[in-house]
């Protein structure tokens, strides 16, 4: 199990950076540990770098976990968001980031992920 000394202070920054109208940011802060994180590209080559999303996920040091994604593109004239979700058990998680970044969250907290066939 999880000892206190694992977990830090996390800070990060939500809400929109909007390049016309201005910045609605804010900063928020917890007790906790980065158990995964991916970068997930999008758009067709040579375009792939110009926007995408950064998903971090969390367990705060209350046991739950806490999804961070960054939606963000490097066009002008565009508005970046990000934004946090709370979870109160890993089971709620699944669909609501990249299968791949599950699979990550589920080996970072010591879940097997291979599935047994009864063959």
């Amino acid at each position: 199990m999880n000892t206190e000394s694992e977990y830090q202070k996390i800070t990060l920054t939500v809400g929109r950076w909007n390049y016309n109208y201005g910045d609605t940011i804010k900063d928020i802060s917890f007790m906790g540990r980065l158990l995964a994180s991916r970068i997930v590209r999008e758009g067709d080559p040579p375009y792939e770098d110009n926007y995408g999303t950064i998903w971090e996920v969390y367990q705060s040091s209350h046991n739950k976990i806490v999804v961070f994604h960054k939606d963000w593109c490097r066009l002008v004239n565009t508005t970046d968001t990000a934004n946090i979700k709370i979870y109160e058990d890993i089971n709620e998680v699944e669909g609501d980031i990249p299968e791949g970044l599950f699979i990550e969250l589920k080996q970072a907290l010591g879940i097997d992920t291979v599935e047994y066939l009864d063959i």
